[in-house]
């Protein structure tokens, strides 16, 4: 979910659907869905934050509901729901220890239709190997974290199917309602 009427994203937004069946619907009311938006599509305004792509347009498909938690089924619909709106890029961070075919097979598809798809890797350190589904598959790229000093993360997960790290400590990005808040991940 996210912040709808979060200034610095609300023209970011082009489409918005709820697959958790939240009593929020597609708001976002634990934050983490808005801090992720606004990393990405932060508009340059006279306020708050910039986006890395402050241009672009945002699908949002709620998938994780109020508590953080989601199904199988709605993540899948969720993907599908992103390819068929038109999505370029389907961000996903999210995760879990296990795999599965349903969630597979969405990956697979999106993949498929040319998407690129983008998964956080977990906080699942410090261990080897904790990188969790759907960033385990080989066919997304999993994001693991890194601090200021370009090390590890201490929670970041890790192992070979880590693609790529990107900042994950102390980011300030967008928070609902309005507000603006510091966050790892």
């Amino acid at each position: 979910g996210v912040a709808l009427a979060h200034p610095d994203l609300k023209d970011a937004i082009l489409k918005v659907k709820d697959f958790t069946r939240s009593r929020s619907g597609p708001s976002d009311s634990n934050g983490h869905g808005t801090h992720c938006a606004g990393i990405v599509a932060a508009r340059q305004n006279a306020t708050g934050v910039v986006g890395v792509a402050p241009e672009c347009g945002l699908l949002i498909g709620k998938v994780l509901g109020d508590g953080g938690s989601g199904s199988l089924e709605g993540i899948s619909a969720g993907i599908d729901w992103a390819v068929a709106q038109g999505a370029d890029v389907i961000s996903m961070s999210l995760g879990s220890p296990d795999g599965h075919p349903t969630l597979k097979a969405a990956v697979d598809r999106a993949v498929a239709a040319g998407k690129f798809v983008i998964c956080a890797a977990g906080n699942e350190g410090p261990s080897l190997d904790t990188v969790g589904y759907p960033a385990m598959y080989p066919n997304v790229v999993s994001v693991g974290a890194v601090d200021q000093n370009k090390k590890i993360a201490q929670f970041s997960s890790r192992g070979t199917r880590v693609d790529v790290c990107a900042p994950g400590v102390d980011i300030l990005s967008t928070y609902p309602p309005r507000n603006l808040a510091k966050l790892d991940g």
